[in-house]
């Protein structure tokens, strides 16, 4: 009748114990994996117990058979340790991260508890993208110099495992991408600078090659194509979103963004009240649209969609368009 009992309390306990200790694993992704690793330990110490349980060998036989058993459960014990509680432990440095980054503002604890979850998972791909990200918003207000370069150096690293790690994963060449385009500015020359869009297009292929459906991708690849100084690539990029889903409201903003730019601001009206008529919540488009008839010189339109931008947004319509 013990042996029963013992056997359920080895397996409860764990799971019970892991969950009352760890509050913060009840908003894991996958809440079950407590009980998984707890299951694998009670199972560990069950078989441990039914091990110490069995006659030891006879005294003939020597110190090494004797003592065999010991290493065995011990080595058991350590990769069931390295399976379920270390990848456990490194959720919870990565939640710890966000918590601190998100709600507390402490970028600086962030980035020590983002640095911890690599280091107790380093096989994890989508714990470099976190650290890499929060180094890059860090730099936006960092002064240029040796530090500034050294930060930069870390996030594209981060990238760059994140890819190495699960190449299949299109989200990291998109993330490397957006690393290289944003850094394409405080490059030293004109050269530099193409050399960086370039390789951000390249990443961005790379990406869509992969999930060649992203219609969100393809109008930041055709940005992307417009800093490159290529229209005519910029507008297959956009053509190519456009097939996808003609009623993406974001397609439409980015044609006139790109319209814009190439001071067609009649055309780009058109394409912000096609994207307003897709989607007449969008604030983005209404304030585009008030800045496009600003420049074309419509001021009373200009004030009217300006105004309807800060209504939405929940802002001083006047003070939205004294800074527009």
């Amino acid at each position: 009748a013990g042996e029963p009992l013992m056997l359920k309390v080895s397996l409860l306990l764990p799971p019970v114990a892991i969950r009352a200790f760890s509050p913060a694993l009840n908003s894991f992704e996958f809440p079950a994996s407590p009980y998984f690793c707890g299951l694998g330990l009670g199972m560990a110490g069950l078989s441990l117990l039914r091990t110490l349980d069995q006659p030891l060998p006879p005294a003939t036989a020597t110190r090494a058979q004797r003592w065999l058993v010991m290493p065995v459960v011990l080595c058991t014990l350590s990769l069931i340790y390295w399976a379920n509680l270390l990848p456990l432990r490194a959720d919870l440095w990565h939640r710890e991260g966000e918590l601190q980054t998100q709600l507390l503002n402490r970028p600086d604890l962030g980035e020590r508890a983002y640095a911890r979850s690599i280091e107790l998972a380093p096989t994890q791909d989508h714990y470099y993208p976190s650290l890499g990200d929060l180094l890059l918003r860090g730099l936006a207000t960092a002064q240029p110099g040796a530090a500034a370069e050294a930060s930069a150096a870390r996030a594209r690293g981060h990238f760059e495992r994140a890819c190495k790690l699960s190449p299949r994963d299109p989200d990291h060449p998109i993330n490397l991408g957006r690393y290289y385009q944003i850094f394409s500015d405080r490059a030293p020359d004109k050269d530099g600078r193409a050399a960086r869009l370039d390789a951000a297009a390249a990443e961005y292929a790379r990406a869509l090659a992969l999930h060649p459906r992203a219609v969100w991708w393809w109008n930041e690849l055709a940005w992307l194509h417009q800093l490159r100084g290529d229209p005519a690539a910029a507008d297959r990029a956009l053509e190519r979103s456009r097939l996808i889903d003609r009623d993406f409201d974001e397609t439409w903003i980015m044609k006139g963004r790109l319209l814009a730019v190439r001071g067609d601001l009649a055309g780009a009206i058109q394409a912000y009240q096609a994207a307003l008529e897709r989607n007449p919540e969008r604030i983005a488009g209404h304030f585009l649209l008030g800045l496009a008839y600003r420049q074309n010189q419509q001021a009373d339109r200009a004030r009217q969609a300006l105004a309807r931008a800060a209504q939405a947004a929940g802002k001083d319509p006047e003070g939205v368009f004294s800074l527009a």
